[in-house]
């Protein structure tokens, strides 16, 4: 029988002062006894996230990163209990550590802003600076109770934390047509002038401008993107240079709302040249930046000479629209290689500063099953490095990675599958779970292994899983249900043997 700590002691103080010595020592051999035989159940270990979350906005998304010099600020949206719009902006010096989110208003709006887009301008090109720091400008959308759509400007002295109307509001950009969103603007500096993008339906409209009030409509374009069927939703448009060159490509990233090869959202990336004027893409078959089917409406910002993307993890197929987390900050790079450009998606070197404690699994050569005794508390990380030089091998293991369950028995399992040159993420979920009825598909990412390792970097968090391997090449993200915990490892050979060189796992930890 349990008694509770607090009313023992109560007891115990009051009764204590009435007896004599000996019998006090005899009653505190009884409580102390008392104490040990009392069985508590511990209380669950749990460490914060270390995904970005939007302050309590249901269905929220990224619409800007910039820097302004000293931290990076990131412009968010989402929608509150009551389902209205609501906008945040954040600050961080790295990327990883944000502060907590501040409600961005924008001056005098009647309606509600459904896009916009941030910049700092520099060179004061706009005209709005008369002397001191340069104006952060936002460029931002509002649908009216009459369903038109206008934009305006606004602009800030004091990085987002206060805003003042550009006093000229409407601009002119002859938009036309309500189903536009305003999706990035940057500095061109070839042609020197500012470039705004806006996207609708199946295509991107390119604008320019010399001081971001004045614009012009410069082109438009539109591309078949392969097995795509669903609307654009939302683009970003940045410049990467090539591995090895100096040769400089642009990317149009483009998300879409149903039709991904994976299941349902996904982005998928065109690699082209841009003149300042029109995006002319190289003819070759369109890139995927992350083959899961949970990294939507990313935004990047290109900071010498690195391009930073950080994306929605959410999905328009599923049914639930609570999940508020975003993607691991990520580095992007562009390399050529037999199958033309390939972009690459690697976490920030500033996550490796997350690691605390660390378990190392030696190496061994796999048949079957290792499965790591102790349960990992969230978020964690998993290194694996798989010896890939007996390819050829009759008795080769047809798949290998790793399965993770939860108490309950969902299971998630991130592998290779050699026979087909994929890599995938299945999500098995147990009868208990609300989602038996309709189970997430199992998403692949091709990949042939032609060289003498492969490895997997896993990173599991409270609502997210994300697989990067490949250099870069091979990235996946899922979302997660957040009151499961995938805290049991197993790692796993079928249909042959491989050799696992060596597997690590870390807690991380965002103190």
């Amino acid at each position: 029988m349990l008694i509770p700590v607090f009313n023992l002691k109560l007891f115990s103080l009051i009764y204590f002062n009435s007896i004599n010595m000996s019998t006090k020592l005899s009653f505190s051999l009884l409580i102390l006894l008392l104490f040990l035989s009392c069985k508590f159940s511990p209380e669950k270990e749990t460490q914060a996230p270390i995904h970005f979350t939007t302050n309590g906005l249901k269905e929220g998304i990224p619409s800007g990163l910039i820097h302004d010099g000293k931290e990076y600020h990131l412009f968010c949206q989402g929608k509150t209990d009551s389902d209205t719009t609501k906008w945040e902006q954040t600050t961080s010096a790295d990327l990883v550590h944000w502060n907590k989110p501040a409600e961005l208003t924008f001056p005098d709006v009647i309606g509600t802003v459904n896009s916009a887009s941030f910049v700092i301008d520099w060179n004061n090109t706009s005209g709005l600076a008369k002397d001191g720091p340069r104006p952060l400008v936002a460029i931002y959308q509002v649908s009216s109770p009459d369903q038109s759509n206008s934009q305006y400007l606004a602009y800030s002295f004091d990085l987002g934390k206060t805003w003042t109307k550009y006093a000229e509001n409407p601009l002119s950009l002859d938009i036309g047509e309500a189903s536009y969103k305003i999706s990035k603007i940057i500095w061109h500096e070839e042609s020197q002038k500012w470039i705004l993008v806006l996207t609708g339906r199946d295509h991107v409209r390119f604008y320019s401008s010399d001081n971001l009030i004045d614009w012009q409509l410069s082109s438009t374009f539109s591309e078949v993107l392969d097995y795509i069927s669903g609307e654009w939703d939302y683009a970003d448009f940045f410049p990467l240079i090539a591995e090895g060159s100096n040769e400089t490509k642009w990317v149009l990233m483009v998300s879409y709302n149903f039709g991904n090869p994976s299941s349902g959202a996904g982005t998928r990336c065109i690699v082209g040249d841009f003149n300042g004027f029109a995006f002319q893409p190289v003819h070759e078959k369109i890139k995927s930046v992350d083959y899961g089917s949970d990294n939507f409406a990313g935004v990047t910002c290109n900071l010498d000479s690195y391009c930073y993307h950080i994306g929605c993890i959410n999905n328009s197929t599923e049914a639930s629209q609570s999940f508020n987390s975003f993607t691991l900050p990520r580095k992007l790079s562009l390399s050529r290689n037999f199958n033309g450009y390939v972009i690459k998606s690697e976490p920030v070197d500033e996550i490796n500063q997350l690691r605390a404690k660390k378990k190392l699994i030696e190496g061994t050569d796999l048949k079957g099953a290792i499965v790591v005794n102790e349960k990992q508390t969230l978020p964690y990380e998993i290194n694996l490095t798989f010896n890939t030089n007996k390819l050829q091998w009759l008795n080769f293991a047809e798949k290998f990675g790793v399965e993770l369950s939860a108490d309950n028995g969902d299971k998630i399992t991130v592998a290779y599958n050699h026979s087909k040159r994929v890599f995938y993420i299945d999500r098995f979920f147990s009868v208990t779970n609300d989602q038996k009825e309709n189970p997430p598909e199992t998403d692949y990412a091709p990949f042939i292994a032609n060289e003498e390792t492969l490895d997997f970097r896993i990173i599991i968090d409270h609502a997210s899983i994300e697989l990067f391997s490949g250099n870069g090449s091979v990235v996946m993200t899922e979302k997660i249900s957040p009151d499961k915990d995938f805290n049991r490892v197993k790692i796993f050979a079928e249909g042959g043997e491989i050799t696992l060189k060596e597997a690590t796992i870390y807690r991380l930890r965002m103190d």
